[in-house]
């Protein structure tokens, strides 16, 4: 009889325990925030009535991520991905560009046998690659609860969670995070959250390969902080079938755990 594969994520934040239209609200991590009594009124040593002064409600700082999620869980709704497709990008397909990408990173991560989450990864379609060039398990995880639902294909695990709260996925789980495009979308406020998460499921030794077009506040300081190292990897060797990083003007850190 064959043995049931160890989970390295909960149960407990399933896909289909997801319901719109609250949905970033469930992956997300419940905090406690304390209550602040209103100040006594000031009274004078004359006898004076005190003035009653109407406080202004504030947001509170679970109120303010979730706000944040959904705004940008709307901006990856069905009419952008289908919006997309139209215009000739189909994240459904894995052609041969994703199949060299995929050879690329595991030329410079050595990705066999190993646990792969890619961030942001839509359908999945990269996250198929990185399993056909040898990973033993690949996650996709990604904001939008519509393309993860699709589960496009059969051979990645998909994961409906934003970067900020993957606490669906157990710390030190993950070999290789990759996250190609997605930090640039995040709000600058919650890079530093969202590194953290990253560098909480990494193993000891693990390694990140985030990159984006557009410049993202505090990364650098953000990785060096909750992840670690620079890894001694020749990308520019690594990448000689294709070229992506000479073809593309991509912004790209790679971070190793200590």
């Amino acid at each position: 009889m064959a043995r049931k594969k160890k989970q390295i994520y909960s149960q407990e934040s399933s896909i289909e325990e997801q319901e719109a239209p609250v949905e970033v609200e469930e992956v997300v991590e419940q905090e406690e925030v304390a209550e602040v009594a209103p100040e006594e009124p000031v009274v004078a040593e004359v006898a004076v009535e005190p003035v009653a002064v109407e406080q202004e409600e504030t947001e509170t700082d679970k109120e303010a991520i979730l706000r944040r999620l959904k705004t940008n869980a709307a901006n990856f709704s069905k009419e952008y991905f289908e919006k997309r497709k139209s215009s000739g990008c189909d994240y459904t397909q894995c052609g041969l560009w994703q199949e060299m990408y995929a050879r690329f990173l595991n030329r410079a991560f050595a990705l066999g046998k190993k646990v792969v989450l890619d961030i942001g990864g839509a359908y999945g379609a990269i996250a198929h690659a990185l399993k056909v060039v040898g990973a033993a398990r690949v996650i996709c995880a990604d904001i939008s609860k519509y393309v993860v639902e699709a589960k496009t294909f059969n051979d990645v695990e998909y994961l409906y969670a934003p970067v900020q709260h993957m606490k669906a996925i157990d710390s030190e789980t993950v070999d290789f995070v990759h996250a190609s495009h997605v930090m640039e979308y995040i709000d600058p406020i919650d890079i530093e959250r969202s590194i953290k998460e990253i560098g909480r499921v990494l193993k000891s030794g693990g390694s990140c390969f985030i990159t984006g077009e557009a410049d993202i506040p505090n990364i650098v300081a953000a990785c060096e902080k909750y992840i670690g190292d620079v890894p001694n990897v020749n990308l520019v060797a690594a990448d000689k079938e294709h070229g992506f990083l000479k073809q593309y003007p991509w912004k790209v850190f790679v971070f190793r755990k200590k």
